[in-house]
């Protein structure tokens, strides 16, 4: 989970910015500040995967949320990321993709995992 409170923070150490949307912006406008915090971040999120696979072994990794939703971009550099970070083995047989549910995929979640609960004697 990635908050944005922490993104906004960070961003303004180095600029007086309003919202998410402006460091989004300023990424796409290629403006190293931003640019760098994006590379963090997905830097952040490629250990975070990387952690997981090696716990659970999944073959595909489901990201979703504002982030991935707003700034598409950052899907290209997780997956950059998670070839540098993810353990060698593990690596060719990951696949990293963005959630198709958009805004839908928590709700959707809690839904499944309360059927499941549901089943359970």
């Amino acid at each position: 989970y990635i908050e944005e409170s922490a993104l906004l923070a960070e961003a303004r150490r180095i600029k007086p910015i309003e919202d998410i949307m402006q460091l989004f912006e300023a990424a796409r406008a290629q403006e190293t500040w931003a640019m760098e915090i994006m590379h963090r971040t997905s830097l952040y999120i490629g250990i975070t995967i990387n952690n997981i696979v090696c716990l659970y072994n999944p073959d595909t990794v489901i990201i979703s949320g504002d982030l991935v939703e707003n700034y598409g971009e950052i899907l290209e550099l997780i997956q950059e990321q998670c070839r540098t970070v993810i353990w060698e083995q593990f690596r060719d047989s990951l696949k990293v993709i963005a959630s198709e549910l958009a805004g839908q995929a928590i709700v959707m979640g809690a839904g499944a995992l309360a059927l499941q609960l549901d089943k359970q004697p």
